[in-house]
């Protein structure tokens, strides 16, 4: 059987990345494909990447990929879960941290739909635009099924809009 050049360009990704990583991802696309998510190639000049996107809406809610250097990149939007684990609500903090604090808040673009909200310990609280994915770091086999819920959430969120 003939792979499509999509297929090729994911085998692409996925060759680059150990036994356990590529398990991982191959078990988020296959999930991704399994509740009609689109796969896309991202065209990006340092890395290599795909997103799924929701396809009524066109709106992307993950993204893998590995970077110039051989480091994985895996960014996902769940801002319509109000329930995550603290490594998802640690990567909001990082993000808007990375940043300084600007680029918060909402843009009023009329994507998003929802927003990410950040409280710090003292009671300040960043909201970060819910149209953002949110780099998330050092995915492991315990994160894939939450991970799956956070899509299979978000992916809802887009069907019934």
């Amino acid at each position: 059987m003939n792979k499509s050049k999509l297929d090729l360009y994911i085998d692409k990704i996925l060759e680059k990345m150990n036994i356990t990583e590529k398990d991982m991802y191959r078990e988020l696309i296959d999930f991704c494909t399994s509740i009609n998510l689109r796969p896309k190639k991202v065209y990006k000049k340092n890395y290599l990447a795909i997103d799924f996107l929701n396809k009524n809406k066109n709106y992307s809610i993950m993204r893998f990929g590995i970077n110039e250097n051989h480091n994985i990149i895996f960014e996902l939007r769940y801002y319509a879960s109000r329930q995550y684990s603290q490594k998802f609500h640690e990567a909001i903090r990082k993000i808007i941290e990375s940043y300084k604090g600007e680029y918060v808040g909402c843009y009023k673009c009329g994507n998003c739909h929802g927003n990410y909200t950040y409280t710090y310990p003292d009671g300040t609280t960043f909201i970060r635009c819910g149209f953002a994915l949110i780099p998330v770091e050092n995915i492991t086999d315990n994160d894939i099924p939450e991970i799956k819920q956070l899509i299979d959430i978000q992916n809802q969120i887009y069907n019934n809009l």
